[in-house]
């Protein structure tokens, strides 16, 4: 009995590698039927690409800053007003935000992190404030709706009311 498991096992393994040797080499020999021309063209088109980009992960180089911090009238939850600055443009600030985070507590010593639940783009006053323990009111005056790239209306069991 065990003889027959064991070349079932075998066998199938045995298989499987036949897949994928052949799998490679179809694609070997496609790579090889391509003429000079095309296989120089991707060799520049790689070059290009990576002279081109000085620092490919340069969108993720944001300096955040936390101006205020609203806890929740229970004390669960947490609205932060963070201003964003990003490259190439560090001096200045080029999106306002508010996230949305849980707060450390005995039961829950490491919470997930926060959510952006508002954002704008550019630097405005962003007022927040709690009216109860699961409903936030986000104040932005003067801020126009095309400029918004978040806007959501809940979070976990908090519910989110604008006042534009």
């Amino acid at each position: 009995m065990s003889c027959i498991d064991f070349r079932g096992v075998s066998l199938g393994t045995f298989s499987k590698g036949i897949w994928r040797l052949e799998s490679f080499r179809k694609h070997w020999s496609n790579l090889r039927r391509m003429s000079r021309v095309s296989k120089l063209s991707w060799v520049f088109a790689l070059i290009a690409i990576a002279l081109g980009c000085d620092d490919p992960f340069e969108h993720s180089k944001c300096r955040s800053t936390p101006l205020r911090i609203a806890a929740s009238p229970d004390r669960k939850f947490e609205a932060v007003v963070r201003e964003d600055s990003c490259k190439p443009h560090l001096d200045q600030i080029t999106q306002t935000r508010v996230e949305l985070r849980r707060t450390k507590s005995d039961e829950d010593p490491f919470p997930l992190p926060g959510q952006t639940i508002f954002g704008v783009d550019g630097k405005r006053v962003i007022e927040t404030r709690w009216l109860d323990s699961t409903h936030l009111e986000i104040e932005c005056p003067g801020a126009n709706a095309d400029k918004f790239y978040q806007q959501s209306h809940q979070w976990d069991q908090i519910i989110v009311s604008y006042k534009l």
